[in-house]
């Protein structure tokens, strides 16, 4: 058994990690790396038997904005073994090695772990961290003070015009948040944009600013704004706040710019996440198109 990394450029390799991904998580990253988004950020690590990747650890190197300072991070990913692999300790290799490369080589690590391999992470000196959203609470009535709405254009990502201005928009992208926000990280930005937030991309018409949110019966949610300077972010949140009605509005990245409403924030517990000890001991809110 061997071990490969950074053979993004090696198509049999690519391949073989691009179908163990799908038979694990159901993802893919062919579209990714075809459009030209995957760079050097986004690194495998894997051992192959036989021309067949059966085990992996990624890591994606991170630019944070963290307490108003900026940190160099490394995110943990993409760790999955091949089923008739498993139970060897074959990931338990591939971090242990993982680690010694990277440990020196920045300030933060961190990841999101499955609900089934909870336990796997401790066994490296990861700890639980909070993860969390934020709601606004809109009070009924509140129209009145809410400005008038925004004209929303949704994405086409297919489109190749479309993607290309959202391209530049992403790799302009200016952080809003001083407390927890991301620098550089426009490739991982578009892996999801290619993939499963492709259907909530929206570009506010007649500027460069996209937002992206999701909304469902009882809740819409705002992932981001995309924006390469201070964006409208009470205009913003005033017309989602409108579009929401009755439902719960909820903020995945607080901006450093709330609205004056004096609407009450809450914060909320999101997804389990593990870091290495070092950490500053407060909450985040790290956006979901920063994820790998």
């Amino acid at each position: 058994m061997d071990y490969y990394t950074d053979y993004k450029e090696d198509a049999a390799l690519r391949g073989s990690f691009d179908a163990l991904a799908r038979e694990v998580f159901g993802i893919s990253f062919e579209s990714w790396y075809q459009g030209g988004f995957w760079d050097g950020r986004y690194v495998c690590h894997s051992l192959v038997e036989g021309g067949t990747v059966v085990s992996n650890v990624s890591v994606t190197r991170m630019d944070l904005v963290l307490q108003g300072r900026e940190v160099r991070a490394w995110q943990v990913g993409t760790v999955m073994t091949r089923e008739g692999y498993r139970g060897r300790g074959l990931a338990a290799r591939l971090m242990n090695r993982v680690l010694e490369q990277y440990r020196d080589r920045g300030d933060l690590w961190y990841l999101f772990p499955n609900e089934s391999v909870m336990s796997f992470y401790p066994r490296y000196g990861f700890l639980p961290g909070r993860d969390v959203y934020y709601r606004l609470q809109v009070p009924r009535g509140a129209g009145g003070s809410i400005p008038p709405g925004l004209e929303l254009t949704k994405i086409d990502v297919n489109d190749r015009a479309q993607r290309r201005k959202l391209v530049d928009g992403v790799n302009s992208r200016s952080p809003l948040s001083s407390r927890f926000d991301t620098r550089g990280c426009a490739s991982i930005y578009m892996w999801h944009c290619l993939n499963g937030l492709r259907d909530c991309i929206y570009r506010i018409s007649g500027t460069d600013t996209y937002i992206v949110f999701y909304e469902d019966d009882n809740t819409l949610g705002l992932f981001d704004i995309i924006a390469d300077r201070r964006p409208p972010v009470q205009e913003i949140l005033g017309a989602l706040a409108s579009r929401a009605g009755n439902r719960e509005l909820r903020l995945h990245i607080l901006p450093d710019e709330l609205p004056d409403y004096s609407w009450p924030l809450s914060e909320h517990e999101n997804e389990d996440m593990f870091f290495l000890p070092g950490a500053p001991e407060t909450s985040f809110a790290h956006q979901l198109l920063a994820h790998t």
